[in-house]
């Protein structure tokens, strides 16, 4: 049976909370030829999201509109860095379902000492 007809999970995921981005830092990254490290990347053994909202992870996730998605206010503005090793033979088509199903297995998020929990539905 092929990966596509399964439900492929994510090996291992890290969720974390993101540093704040140090703009001189990024700034000095950029007039060296650096591209800034913002945003989901992906290759065939991990999956890298860096400082992203849930929102955006969900956008992506479930393939919808970001006015679609509602919620508290922190859904939007609280940003994570998640790194997840792939399943062996997964391809970027995968992804998005690695993507539910480790949203779907997390009962809540942690930001900062406050833990926040979220629900959500396809429509």
């Amino acid at each position: 049976m092929a990966l596509a007809q399964t439900n492929p999970t994510f090996e291992v995921a890290s969720v974390k909370p993101a540093a704040p981005i140090d703009m001189m830092k990024m700034a000095a990254a950029v007039r060296s030829g650096e591209m800034p490290r913002i945003g989901p990347r992906v290759d065939k053994a991990r999956a890298e999201y860096t400082y992203m909202a849930l929102r955006d992870l969900i956008v992506l996730a479930y393939k919808v509109k970001p006015y679609q998605i509602t919620g508290p206010d922190w859904i939007a503005s609280q940003r994570f860095d998640i790194v997840a090793k792939l399943p062996d033979g997964a391809s970027k088509d995968d992804i998005p379902r690695c993507c539910r199903r480790c949203w779907k297995s997390a009962s809540s998020w942690r930001c900062g000492a406050k833990a926040r929990s979220f629900r959500y539905s396809r429509w």
